[in-house]
């Protein structure tokens, strides 16, 4: 856990001896988004990246890695995926919580049961592979992972490829639905992931600011 801050400090250092920056009062804001929610809200942050009341350090990574840094008073927010069986730090407030369903997708059809279909999923341990998990346990499936990873975009090209049936975000696979490059597997149980907006208490980023408001309004 050193790491990350000794990382933020040299950040800080380098910052401190730009001239440029020492000419600016802007506050700057620290954000972290994994990658789906860093999609959805791609244009409010654009915005945002030349506004002139304050500047945003924005972190795209996985959510144990963000929530990790967000505790580490490093995030002044973040938006992770998080275990729903996990506490709260004290440091930590929750802002707004979202759910987004997952689509199973491949463009082969597999005409065998459920528990023999090839899964290409979320690597094991992740947020997102818990819940997922959590699903199939409570239908009584185990399933027949072909393989994990921690990229969602190349879950979807093993799934244009058809080595398997891919859970994926339903904004990440809209396209290729409609051009009928994939089609969505039916299964008796759908899958969604819960995600939230969190905020490090000692962030001088007030909980009514502009920022988190419009981040809400798009991940909404």
């Amino acid at each position: 856990m050193n790491v990350p801050i000794a990382e933020k400090i040299l950040f800080l250092w380098q910052k401190a001896k730009d001239p440029s920056v020492r000419k600016t009062v802007k506050p700057v804001y620290a954000i972290g988004m994994f990658d789906n929610a860093a999609s959805k809200t791609a244009n409010i942050l654009q915005k945002f990246i030349s506004n002139e009341e304050f500047s945003i350090e924005l972190i795209i990574d996985r959510s144990e890695k963000l929530f990790t840094l967000l505790q580490l008073h490093i995030l002044d927010i973040a938006c992770c995926i998080y275990d729903l069986e996990k506490h709260l730090s004290p440091s930590v407030e929750t802002i707004a919580t979202f759910q987004e369903k997952l689509i199973a997708v491949s463009s082969k059809k597999f005409g065998k049961p459920i528990s023999a279909i090839p899964f290409i999923l979320y690597n094991k341990g992740s947020y997102t592979r818990n819940q997922i998990d959590d699903v199939f346990s409570k239908n009584g499936i185990q399933p027949f992972v072909f393989t994990e990873s921690t990229s969602p975009m190349f879950m979807k090209d093993l799934a244009l490829s058809g080595c398997g049936v891919a859970l994926l975000p339903e904004n990440m696979v809209r396209l290729e639905l409609k051009q009928k490059q994939l089609i969505e597997y039916k299964l008796p149980f759908s899958f969604k992931r819960t995600y939230a907006l969190f905020k490090n208490k000692d962030s001088q980023l007030p909980e009514n600011h502009v920022l988190i408001k419009q981040l809400v309004r798009e991940l909404t």
